[in-house]
């Protein structure tokens, strides 16, 4: 198999609900973590008992906040993928859907991991690997959260795989439509960030201010004005975090799970606040579909919408 042959076999994963826009990222975390195995050395197969801690916690920290974890299903289904194998699934009892069951994997502590050809070969071309686990970002997660994902799973020295050859496999990207999409969101909200306020130049240019994707570009959300949120980069994270949302009457609603020195000034102080800016025009607001998306699939604490009427 040739390297794009490869990434493109990691790439054609099936994802549940991605049809619906629900955000799935249970494989692409699952594989993310698995590849930072292959690079640390470690062994091919793991434990589900120890894929289910390690799921469930990068699921609690860049999941959707609505449904079941049910991280045992992309553990068994990841086969059909043709790039994932089970050490003994004919132990495995499975549900009338063809689903495992959870109780069968870990009574039978059942291991999983990738074919031996794929880790044989990423192991031998790490920088192949560094790829495909950026490409696995760049198509499920926003880049604000692509740096919290890597140290999330352990891959740190991101540089140090890549060497003197950072673009070797074309790793920097300009999306079709963005530095559009950009310009129209910064000008409906007068150049200052839509929660806060901030609007800092430095010699006439505008510095720390960008447009934020309520739906992200990865589960189908357009390059469009009613789809964009003029934020400062700090506030554009934590928005992409879920530490905060924007309601339907355009104001802010913060996380009960944030907390810590700072949180106040940076969240709180805003909570039920109405932005600090919002367009003049109808048709350059936020639509209430892309805000439910975002409450849905993003926001860290969804029920507390859900007990405020919301």
């Amino acid at each position: 198999m040739t390297s794009r042959d490869v990434l493109r076999k990691f790439l054609n994963v099936r994802i549940g609900f991605s049809s619906k826009g629900r955000r799935a990222p249970h494989k692409p975390l699952l594989l993310i973590w698995t590849i930072n195995r292959c690079l640390s050395s470690e062994s091919r197969l793991a434990p589900f008992r120890l894929v289910k801690v390690e799921l469930e916690r990068l699921m609690e920290l860049f999941g959707p906040h609505s449904g079941k974890r049910n991280v045992h299903v992309p553990f068994w289904r990841l086969r059909t993928d043709g790039i994932w194998e089970l050490d003994r699934p004919h132990l495995v009892r499975e549900h009338a859907n063809g689903g495992p069951q959870r109780s069968s994997l870990l009574a039978n502590n059942i291991h999983g991991g990738l074919r031996e050809d794929y880790y044989d070969r990423l192991s031998a071309d790490p920088a192949l690997a560094f790829e495909i686990v950026m490409s696995l970002l760049d198509e499920h997660f926003p880049e604000t959260l692509h740096q919290d994902i890597l140290e999330a799973v352990g891959i740190t020295n991101t540089l140090g795989v890549l060497g003197s050859e950072p673009d070797r496999y074309g790793l920097v990207k300009l999306r079709q439509g963005q530095t559009a999409f950009r310009e129209s969101v910064l000008e409906a909200y007068e150049h200052c960030c839509a929660v806060c306020g901030l609007a800092i130049r430095v010699h006439g240019a505008l510095v720390a201010i960008e447009a934020a994707h309520i739906r992200w570009h990865t589960s189908k959300g357009p390059a469009e004005v009613r789809n964009g949120l003029a934020l400062c980069a700090l506030h554009h994270k934590f928005f992409d975090y879920g530490a905060f949302t924007v309601l339907l009457d355009f104001k802010v609603y913060i996380s009960s799970a944030t907390e810590g020195r700072g949180v106040d000034e940076a969240l709180r102080d805003h909570h039920g606040r109405l932005l600090f800016r919002i367009p003049d025009h109808a048709d350059e607001r936020p639509s209430e579909g892309y805000l439910e998306w975002h409450h849905k699939e993003v926001f860290k604490t969804p029920r507390e919408l859900s007990r405020a009427g919301f």
